[in-house]
């Protein structure tokens, strides 16, 4: 028998709303279940904010020690000496303001794609080719430390995207469930909840 009507729509998606961000305060964070290596590429959206302490804040990452096997972006929001640091195993690239007296607060673009790195699509430096893999796997607003938690995020995160061999791993998006954010990933259309302690705080729903 043939069915009336026109195709099935799609089923809704499992989440209420996409917001314009979820807000960290060092405490939240994803484990995206990808292990860092070199040929895995980024590209992640997140709003930064402004600090005077001298610490360091990661965006995404995992590795062995301060200089083995490292897949980390680290950001440094002072007001003197900002800078944008980039780790590929044991090498790093290093990307400061246009002033040393300026900060590198509000939204920016950060991506890995190949062995290049770019802010805001302008490009930082470049990486040579080299064979390792996290201990585990990488966390989105935080990293590990040879499993040990270190250099939580705090600031709000958008879209953020992982691929590998021009093949689309993971392409998160932050959205809420009731008054709960997470993050949906379309390839996959899992929801991801915070691993950390605490709750995101949602921005506002993006409206059409």
């Amino acid at each position: 028998m043939f069915q009336k009507g026109g195709p099935t729509p799609p089923p809704p998606p499992p989440y209420d709303a996409e917001v314009e961000y979820l807000s960290c305060s060092g405490d939240q964070y994803i484990d995206t279940g990808l292990y860092g290596e070199s040929e895995l590429d980024y590209e992640v959206n997140i709003y930064v904010q402004g600090v005077s302490a001298s610490v360091y804040y990661s965006v995404l990452g995992d590795r062995y020690s301060s200089s083995a096997r490292r897949y980390t972006l680290l950001l440094y929001p002072r007001n003197v000496n900002a800078q944008h640091v980039y780790y590929n195993n044991g090498a790093q690239q290093v990307a400061t303001p246009a002033s040393n007296t300026s900060t590198i607060t509000g939204w920016h673009t950060y991506a890995k794609d190949g062995l290049d790195v770019y802010k805001d699509g302008a490009s930082v430096g470049s990486f040579t080719q080299e064979s390792y893999i996290t201990p585990n796997t990488i966390l989105l607003f935080a990293t590990r430390n040879d499993g040990v938690l270190s250099n939580p995020f705090t600031g709000r995160g958008g879209r953020c995207k992982f691929s590998k061999g021009g093949v689309l791993l993971r392409s998160f998006i932050p959205v809420r469930v009731g008054q709960v954010g997470y993050m949906y990933e379309e390839v996959s259309g899992l929801l991801y909840g915070n691993a950390g302690t605490g709750t995101f705080t949602l921005g506002p729903d993006v409206t059409q």
